[in-house]
């Protein structure tokens, strides 16, 4: 997953799959294949959600995926429910459809390069001017009105 999400949204991903450890999944009696139940393991009176049964609906051959608690729909990033299923079926990737552009550690521009790599280039040049410029206040006052006529 750190291969294909951005350092911010894998961070939010790892926290969620820390916490599958604690739900437990079983097949749906009632929808049998591809479906699935998944609750906390602790069941606790005090809150609703732990009581709850999340139906999930997971077909890894054809690589689509669903949980009634509607966190993808609404986040674009995996339930707990999901990610727990995933570890139960055994899934390697996630498939490309469930990657949302926003999140994608490869983001590219129309030019084909990624917003990493054109933000390293930026800060670099960006830093030998930063460099140059601040030998003298002349230097300095140049630099500055170029980066004011760049920024409107």
């Amino acid at each position: 997953m750190s291969r294909a999400y951005s350092r911010a949204v894998f961070l939010k991903i790892r926290g969620t799959m820390k916490r599958c450890g604690a739900y437990r999944v079983e097949t749906d009696p009632t929808l049998g294949d591809h479906h699935y139940l998944v609750q906390h393991t602790s069941k606790s009176n005090r809150y609703s959600w732990s009581q709850h049964k999340f139906k999930v609906t997971a077909n890894a051959s054809n690589g689509s995926y669903m949980c009634e608690c509607k966190t993808w729909e609404h986040t674009g990033l995996f339930c707990v429910h999901l990610l727990r299923v995933f570890m139960q079926l055994n899934v390697k990737s996630i498939p490309a459809t469930y990657i949302l552009r926003r999140n994608d550690l490869r983001l590219s521009g129309s030019d084909g390069t990624t917003h990493s790599l054109r933000t390293t280039e930026l800060l670099t040049e960006a830093m030998g001017v930063v460099r140059a410029a601040a030998m003298s206040s002349v230097g300095r006052d140049r630099a500055m009105d170029v980066l004011r006529e760049l920024h409107k």
